[in-house]
């Protein structure tokens, strides 16, 4: 079982034959190697080398013409990982490795394996297109369309049939926690805006706990954000700056309510940051100074394949 969905995403977006997603490589064979378990009550999910190093060894006995692996841990070249995929790569093996997602913190946050020599180091850059629905904001002197990303909420659906009204709640916040001033939000579609005084995640976790029906993030920058949140009951989806202006001046004018989503079931629409660097990718140089990542690709804000019991659809991001 697909605990995470991550291995399902990427399979849609490598062999997708579907009507709603179509991989690069529709016709290929794909063989499963499957090293993460799912996730312990904490949330922690991981592999070890002893198991890695079994799957490399599984997918070069079984003939595959092209590994491809997407994951990362150290950045030396001289680590387990990595020599054992550069034995592969070195006897003709097409090797592919993601660069990694810790971009954030500079430079030097290149991952194993893909640091590894021989290997094909892949970085990621923002997708040309948003993968959005409609949505319609009103009151009683007011209304508008908006668009809103798909549900970020691994397994719900933000989907509202009838007029649900909007809150834009009140939050307590110090160093190290941020509180919800309101204590019941049953019923309510919760709204706030993406800052720096109170982690995005720990504010979702808050308002699915007081029972919020939906909830819409307000993105701090430019564009829309695609945050992938586990554990929330509450659907999560996130807005423009702009559109999320025009959500809070219709909260403050009072009887503010969401319905839809109208477009069914998504919309396209241009990203004005496709093809730039995603803040989340992994830049080098390795260890030994040697230039990663060798070629960059679409992995921010990706359409493709999920869990059927998680939604079969989903929008994710990484290298």
């Amino acid at each position: 079982m697909d605990c995470m969905g991550h291995g399902t995403h990427v399979s849609g977006i490598i062999a997708g034959q579907g009507p709603n997603v179509r991989g690069v490589a529709p016709n290929v064979t794909l063989g499963m190697y499957r090293i993460f378990g799912c996730p312990s009550p904490s949330g922690v999910s991981g592999s070890s080398d002893d198991v890695m190093l079994k799957a490399f060894e599984m997918a070069f006995n079984d003939k595959s013409d092209i590994i491809s692996l997407s994951l990362g841990g150290d950045s030396w070249p001289d680590e387990p990982t990595s020599v054992a995929v550069a034995n592969i790569a070195n006897k003709g093996t097409v090797v592919v490795a993601a660069a990694g997602n810790d971009g954030a913190g500079g430079l030097f946050t290149a991952s194993a394996p893909a640091v590894a020599k021989g290997v094909i180091d892949v970085g990621s850059v923002n997708n040309w297109n948003y993968t959005v629905v409609d949505v319609s904001i009103s009151n009683s002197v007011t209304s508008n369309s908006i668009m809103t990303t798909l549900s970020t909420s691994i397994g719900s659906v933000f989907e509202f049939d009838s007029e649900t009204p909007l809150v834009a709640p009140t939050f307590t916040s110090n160093a190290t926690t941020c509180a919800i001033v309101e204590d019941d939000l049953t019923g309510f579609v919760a709204v706030f805006t993406k800052s720096s005084d109170c982690n995005y995640k720990v504010v979702i976790m808050a308002l699915s706990s007081a029972g919020a029906a939906g909830i819409v993030m307000i993105n701090s920058q430019p564009g829309l954000v695609y945050p992938t949140i586990e554990g929330a009951n509450s659907s999560v989806v996130s807005v423009t700056p702009e559109d999320g202006q025009f959500i809070m001046d219709t909260i403050a004018a009072g009887s503010a309510t969401i319905r839809g989503p109208t477009s069914k079931p998504y919309v396209i629409q241009a990203a004005g940051e496709g093809g730039q660097l995603s803040w989340y990718s992994s830049m080098g140089p390795d260890p030994y100074l040697d230039l990663v990542p060798h070629v960059l690709a679409p992995g921010g804000n990706i359409y493709s394949t999920f869990p059927i019991k998680y939604g079969s659809y989903f929008v994710m991001s990484g290298t």
